[in-house]
């Protein structure tokens, strides 16, 4: 089992706010490496969990990269616009 990968930039913001290491890459990984407010929405609703200080871990055979989004939050308001 291995550490998932999690987007740097994210998780040095995360850790920049005082998350351990574990506590921000844990809701880097399960967001999906979405955006810094899906990871701080998850600490929220898993603030409770038991293993939340835990280092997620992963098969070691599976090929987990850190998922960008396709569109910033600004060319997704653009794109809604455009389809009105």
């Amino acid at each position: 089992m291995v550490v998932p990968e999690v987007d740097k930039k994210l998780l040095e913001e995360l850790e920049g706010m005082g998350f351990p290491t574990a506590r921000a890459t844990r809701p880097l990984h399960y967001s999906g490496n979405s955006s810094l407010e899906a990871a701080e929405n998850w600490v929220v609703e898993h603030e409770s969990d038991t293993d939340i200080d835990e280092m997620p871990m992963v098969p070691a055979s599976t090929k987990v990269e850190a998922s960008k989004p396709s569109l910033t939050p600004e060319e997704v308001k653009a794109k809604q616009k455009e389809l009105r």
